[in-house]
């Protein structure tokens, strides 16, 4: 499609450098920039909603604010879970 748009001269004169140092015509250099920087910016996100659950809070004398202690109960639960479906009654 053709069209015209105003350009300051000393942006011109750069875009036509740098369409000659990569071997494009200036509407080729264009056109790749313009796409390029497109691609980079998607559009606006949509929001999601996700859904929540309100389970009561954490445990009493659980830290939430240490992954140290998050970990270890993690691989509690895990162990107690495996064990329970390996065990034989």
């Amino acid at each position: 499609m053709r069209t015209t748009v105003n350009i300051h001269d000393e942006l011109l004169c750069g875009a036509r450098s740098r369409a000659a140092e990569r071997g494009l015509t200036l509407s080729s250099y264009l056109e790749g920039t313009i796409r390029a920087d497109l691609a980079s910016h998607p559009g606006p996100r949509v929001a999601i909603e996700l859904p929540t659950v309100n389970l009561g809070g954490p445990l009493p004398g659980f830290d939430i604010t240490s992954n140290a202690e998050i970990f270890a109960r993690f691989d509690e639960e895990d162990l107690a879970r495996w064990s329970s479906l390996t065990s034989t009654s």
